[in-house]
């Protein structure tokens, strides 16, 4: 994918395909009720997904071939936040990659 000036993506060119971030999103549902989601997507595709929301674009993590990792309601509970730092690597100060096998 090709960045706004015609130059290559940071996934072209650092050859990033494997590499797989934990995302979390927040906003509000259909009844204007909080609501958050976590979802694991491989860096090559998070471009793409910025560039679709900044588009003002319906956001859905299916789209991006992500896979939703736990969503609910409110805001994630201790344990949840937990669970995803220890399980996904999720850190909210900072950013961790993951780099897959595959």
């Amino acid at each position: 994918m090709l960045g706004l000036q015609g130059e290559l993506s940071i996934s072209e060119k650092m050859n990033l395909k494997n590499v797989y971030c934990c995302v979390l999103v927040k906003g509000k549902n259909d009844e204007g009720t909080p609501v958050y989601c976590y979802f694991g997507i491989f860096l090559d595709t998070v471009e793409k997904m910025a560039d679709d929301i900044q588009k003002g674009k319906e956001f859905n993590p299916k789209d991006y071939k992500a896979i939703v990792l736990a969503r609910s309601t409110g805001e994630p509970s201790p344990e949840i936040r937990e669970f995803m730092r220890m399980k996904f690597s999720f850190a909210e100060d900072e950013i961790v990659f993951e780099i897959s096998k595959a």
